[in-house]
């Protein structure tokens, strides 16, 4: 079956299209049509796209007069609100974080319902940002280091990977600053100590499961929901609490990498909004 590959084009009526295409411009930066086909037109970020129609007397978006809402991806929200707020433009903040996403809404002078997401889809642009350099640091905890010297010597360089990358991440995303290394139920765990940016993150493994090891984090943050959302086949969870690994599979690097990003940035996440 042939399908649909995306959208291509956008029409909607409004009693004045030229001062709001500049409206459009001015504040989400899309490019109005131009008058030549050569011409550059306005190219989209590679992402997804709910198509979802509604009932006919839904009011999850404007009045019953109005059909349709288009809602745009963003790659930062807090900046978006900020600098759709310094133009006095009206917007409505969610303050929760979902399992797709954060969420805010606003609409154009005609009154058009405009929705703004940054998605767990972002992350994919995200790790461009988080160039990342090898960063060895040494254990300096004792106890942190006899922690390590007791996992069984095939699980004990696995973990240290995971812990390398913590600090590798870390040290190439913006705002994080210096790990504090400790333990936590007895297991080697990170804090953002000194910016208080992010949630902390638990190594660990179970003589139950002695193939098994895990990457955790505080279950009330919802970040595996998160995680799960964002890498469903590319990684295994436990519950709501932790990223398992088993010792004969590679680690899904990139994908990790997100993840630990987003765990050292959840708290500066949400006062950016």
């Amino acid at each position: 079956m042939e399908q649909i590959t995306g959208i291509g084009s956008f029409f909607f009526r409004l009693q004045d299209p030229t001062v709001l295409a500049a409206w459009y411009e001015a504040h989400f930066g899309i490019m109005p049509v131009l008058d030549s086909y050569g011409a550059i037109s306005w190219w989209q970020d590679e992402g997804p796209t709910v198509f979802a129609p509604f009932a006919a007397d839904t009011d999850y978006f404007g009045k019953p007069a109005q059909v349709w809402m288009i809602n745009f991806r963003v790659r930062d929200l807090g900046a978006m609100v900020a600098q759709l707020r310094a133009a006095n433009i009206a917007l409505e903040v969610d303050p929760e974080t979902y399992p797709n996403g954060r969420f805010a809404r606003t609409q154009d002078p005609e009154g058009n319902p405009k929705g703004l997401t940054i998605t767990v889809h972002r992350y994919a642009r995200k790790l461009d940002r988080i160039m990342m350099t090898t960063v060895e640091t040494a254990i300096t905890d004792e106890a942190v280091l006899q922690a390590f010297l007791a996992f069984p010597p095939n699980i004990q360089s696995k973990i240290m990977a995971l812990r390398d990358l913590i600090f590798a991440t870390a040290a190439n995303t913006e705002g994080v600053g210096a790990i504090e290394e400790t333990l936590k139920w007895g297991e080697p765990a990170y804090l953002t100590s000194a910016s208080k940016s992010g949630s902390t993150i638990r190594l660990g493994w179970k003589q139950a499961n002695p193939t098994q090891y895990a990457m955790y984090f505080i279950c009330h943050t919802n970040l595996v929901a998160r995680f799960r959302a964002m890498f469903p086949d590319e990684l295994h969870f436990e519950g709501d609490r932790a990223i398992v690994f088993q010792e004969a599979d590679p680690v899904p690097t990139e994908a990790l990498t997100l993840c630990i990003a987003e765990a050292l940035t959840y708290h500066s996440n949400k006062r950016a909004l």
